[in-house]
């Protein structure tokens, strides 16, 4: 019976833990997605960055929908790797704009990164310029770069 009651102690333990790292990543991704709220207009320009293989769901859906929530519909897809189709199903959901669309890049108003994808923008992204910018970071490596 002592043994029964320590497994089910640790199992409980290690229950927890799985339930506070879920919790602690919905909180890092509400807070990604309300700096990009917090740092733009609905008429901003919003870069989104991401491996469309990757971040399938978010880079997609999820972004976009809670963007349109709050107006933000001048979106703009940055994808960073991946195969071609996923980066043009990603451009195409956010209504055929993507990177390349934007005339001038000097009137990004906000870079949504997603998970660990920070450091493959900046080797893509040779025009951007992170002192013109502030940097958020969120856990599970979501960054938000808003111009200052």
């Amino acid at each position: 019976m002592e043994i029964l009651c320590l497994v089910f102690i640790g199992e409980l333990g290690l229950a927890f833990a799985s339930c506070q790292r879920y919790a602690m990543r919905g909180h890092a991704t509400e807070g990604f997605l309300h700096a990009v709220i917090d740092n733009s207009t609905s008429d901003d320009i919003i870069l989104v960055a991401g491996h469309p293989g990757i971040e399938t769901e978010g880079l997609t859906k999820g972004f976009a929908l809670f963007m349109r929530k709050y107006d933000r519909t001048n979106l703009f897809a940055c994808p960073l790797a991946g195969d071609s189709e996923g980066a043009a199903a990603m451009i195409r959901y956010y209504d055929g704009r993507g990177i390349d669309a934007i005339d001038d890049k000097n009137n990004i108003q906000a870079i949504a990164i997603f998970s660990g994808q920070e450091e493959s923008f900046e080797e893509y992204a040779d025009w951007f310029d992170p002192s013109r910018y502030s940097r958020h970071e969120f856990a599970g490596n979501y960054v938000v770069y808003a111009k200052k």
